[in-house]
């Protein structure tokens, strides 16, 4: 396999991935001594098993005290991602690996036409555009966390955490107290950042791969209108090849469509409900007195939600525009048989599977704008 081809080019997007989470032992490519779970693995679960104890008994601690109690429900919003982002990245690693292998497959069965070729290539090109602003994003607003609680406490001359939570038993307005949270802050935000990152990009990676077979299936309805239209004998082998590789194409798509909704249904409307939930404590904090960290918890809220509908947004918009495509093939020049086969593709354009929230809530700009 030649190592510029599409196929190649696109899995090395999840590699480079996988190459990123290793340090959190979440590399679920690797096999062998490498492979998961190993040391790292283990220390990962510690770190968000001792992140999820902090946080419910900081509310306990912070019960009589209601901006730090709210503040402290905040983060379990946090806490309860944090949870089903590693349920779906590494305990259901199996599956997640399994829409992965698809898309390579389906990429490799057609990258021989050269326009296909070129399409996922463009989309690999995208998706490293794509991870590098999700990485950004998260890094910006995860150490403003840490900036502003550091700044604000030097100028007030007052002991801030950055956010609603503190290790229970050590006094937290010491200052050996103080510094044993902030490390801890520090050191939960840099997993933070890496977990949010890895959940987003993986994701937006398998979505990006669903838009160029979703494209893919355009592309040889229009080779083969093409050849129907041309109508010669000597070409009906021809016409019979692409017929099947549309079919083909079609099938795959629909059994790549199902796995990543059995993959991410209950990752997205955890991350929908959480982030509805932690967005309207923070603001009513915001309300009541000034928390800077409160607004960067919102762009960290916001942004889960609105990247995932627009994810899905930007699906069923490639959808409708293949259907226009679909719907301009000369079909009907097909055989009777080819016929009846053809609209089984025709179908799925009109009922395609929609990505949603645990078929609760479609994920597209619609369901964004009403959150």
């Amino acid at each position: 396999m030649e190592l510029n081809c599409a196929s190649v080019k696109c899995f090395e997007i999840f590699e480079k991935l996988n190459d990123f989470v290793r340090p959190v032992g979440c590399n679920i490519l690797d096999t062998g001594k490498n492979g998961v779970p190993n040391k790292l693995t283990y220390f990962s679960v510690l770190i968000l098993l001792a992140y999820c104890t902090v946080t419910l008994t900081s509310i306990y601690q912070f019960r009589e005290n209601f901006i730090l109690f709210t503040n402290a429900l905040v983060t379990l919003g946090f806490s309860i991602q944090g949870i089903v982002k590693f349920y779906t990245m590494f305990v259901r690693r199996h599956r997640l690996l399994r829409a992965v292998f698809k898309s390579r497959d389906f990429i490799v069965e057609f990258e021989g036409n050269k326009q296909i070729c070129e399409l996922f290539k463009k989309y690999a090109n995208f998706c490293a555009m794509c991870g590098t602003m999700i990485l950004g994003l998260y890094s910006f607003a995860m150490s403003m966390l840490l900036v502003a609680t550091v700044t604000i406490s030097y100028w007030t001359k007052t002991k801030i955490i950055p956010y609603g939570i503190v290790i229970p038993l050590i006094d937290y307005k010491s200052d050996v107290g103080y510094a044993i949270n902030m490390v801890y802050m520090t050191f939960s935000i840099v997993y933070g950042v890496i977990g949010l990152y890895a959940s987003d990009y993986i994701y937006v990676y398998v979505m990006i791969m669903a838009y160029g077979q979703v494209e893919t299936i355009g592309i040889l309805c229009q080779d083969l209108s093409t050849y129907l239209e041309k109508n010669k004998e000597n070409e009906i082998q021809e016409i019979y090849q692409l017929f099947t590789k549309t079919v083909t194409a079609q099938q795959l798509h629909t059994e790549y469509m199902k796995s990543l909704e059995e993959n991410f249904e209950f990752n997205s409307i955890t991350v929908i409900i959480t982030s509805m939930i932690c967005m309207a404590i923070t603001i009513f904090v915001l309300i009541q007195e000034v928390w800077i960290n409160g607004i960067m918890i919102i762009i960290i809220q916001l942004w889960q939600i609105f990247t995932i509908c627009l994810i899905g947004g930007v699906y069923m918009i490639k959808i409708n525009q293949v259907q226009v495509q679909i719907n301009d093939t000369k079909w009907y020049l097909l055989s009777h048989r080819m016929q009846k086969m053809f609209l089984n593709v025709i179908h799925f354009m009109q009922n395609p599977i929609e990505p949603s929230a645990c078929g609760i809530r479609p994920l597209n700009l619609e369901t964004f704008c009403q959150v």
